[in-house]
């Protein structure tokens, strides 16, 4: 077992972002700047309406979720390869829901470009799946454990699944909205802190969305992932994912199977990381690792800024040429 261990950790679009000035991080705005340039006409974002997102909780609720996907895979290829350059590496990488994408870039897996046409494949794909399953959408519990929200779930019956388990008493489920209230209206009887709906129109990590499968699949088989620079933890089972092909079997399920993110930072622990990195500006995934494994330490975003700056940077993000680099080291 490695000792003294850095797992890099990707947030999902749609989880709560803390306000926050990325232009005390110094020399992030520039990174931002030349990422949207790579990317010219497939993102409407502009440096300004990043700032502003980040910024303002209510400039962020103004995106379209569209938007909200480019931002949430842009910041995190950013905010990763800002903290390597300041002389931390990940040991291991821990991608949470579509934080996959990011997570993939991160690990040299796809290049800058692939990962972001892969992400928006995935997610138009979804769409396209859920326009025939109106009434849909995801909720989450705090407060009660997993056994007891399945016995709720079996009791109410209907179409609800449990999606997500994120710690011992954060349950999230996905299914038909009018079902998903009784479970949540039974959870907070039964004693719950909270039971609400999320601001999410798809029942994501469910059965429900099984038919996406193929669909992503015949994009994802006609990229050319790499092996994983350093192993990847699968938020679907926990499989430590180090082939290309693994990688390429975990992109065409993420979408449609329960996470289990409890059990996949125990994994990471177990393996022996003892620090956690989280690569995108939600507070989320910060705040549970606090919570549920107190031992570690944990960086968000808001401490970059103590970071020291290596003098010889890797390539990764070394302005417009770093993007051109890993580009080209990943062509077939």
């Amino acid at each position: 077992m490695t000792v003294g261990s850095t797992a890099f950790v990707f947030p999902a679009f749609e989880m709560k972002y803390a306000s926050y000035d990325i232009r005390q991080l110094e020399g992030v705005v520039d990174l931002f700047g030349e990422a949207l340039a790579r990317l010219g006409r497939a993102s409407s974002l502009g440096v300004d309406r990043v700032i502003a997102a980040y910024g303002a909780a209510e400039r962020y609720a103004g995106l379209t979720d569209e938007e909200k996907h480019h931002l949430c895979y842009i910041g995190s290829c950013v905010l990763a390869d800002y903290v390597r350059r300041r002389g931390m590496t990940p040991n291991w990488i821990g991608p949470y829901s579509m934080g996959l994408f990011a997570a993939l870039y991160a690990a040299r897996c796809v290049s800058f470009e692939e990962g972001f046409a892969l992400m928006n494949h995935v997610c138009q794909t979804a769409h396209q799946v859920g326009r025939h399953r109106q009434g849909y959408g995801m909720g989450s519990v705090v407060g009660l454990s997993r056994r007891r929200i399945e016995e709720i779930v079996r009791a109410c019956g209907g179409e609800v699944f449990l999606s997500d388990e994120m710690s011992d008493k954060v349950v999230i489920l996905s299914g038909k909205r009018v079902e998903l209230d009784r479970v949540l209206e039974k959870a907070r009887a039964d004693g719950a802190f909270q039971g609400k709906m999320l601001n999410v129109e798809l029942p994501y990590h469910s059965e429900i969305m099984q038919e996406a499968e193929d669909l992503i699949a015949s994009f994802a088989n006609r990229l050319c992932f790499k092996d994983p620079e350093c192993p990847i933890v699968a938020c679907t089972d926990q499989k430590i994912l180090r082939t290309a092909e693994e990688v390429r079997r975990e992109v065409c399920v993420n979408v449609l199977r329960p996470l289990n993110w409890k059990r996949t930072v125990e994994v990471l622990v177990e393996r022996g990381v003892n620090r956690f990195v989280e690569c995108g500006f939600c507070e989320n995934l910060s705040k549970l690792l606090k919570m549920s494994a107190k031992h570690v330490e944990v960086w968000h975003p808001k401490r970059f800024h103590k970071l020291g700056v290596r003098k010889s940077a890797p390539s990764s993000m070394a302005g417009a040429e770093a993007f051109s680099a890993s580009e080209n080291a990943f062509e077939c």
